[in-house]
């Protein structure tokens, strides 16, 4: 998945970054796949089912946390 992170405030490496830091989970920012914006993440889906849900829901908090400190 290929999805927009700019209304969490932070440019996508940024906010890779930190949500890997501080939750555990990697994404990787577009800029890394020739993307220009620094808008997009790019999310992969490889993992199990359970897996993937916790990750959904750690980076839904860190977004939520990021957006209210922007």
């Amino acid at each position: 998945i290929y999805t927009n992170v700019a209304s969490s405030g932070l440019p996508a490496p940024e906010f890779c970054e930190r949500l890997l830091r501080e939750t555990g989970v990697m994404l990787f920012p577009g800029t890394m796949f020739g993307d220009d914006s620094t808008d997009y993440i790019r999310i992969s889906y490889l993992q199990p089912l359970p897996l993937i849900q916790t990750a959904m829901a750690r980076i839904a908090e860190f977004t939520t946390r990021a957006r209210a400190a922007a």
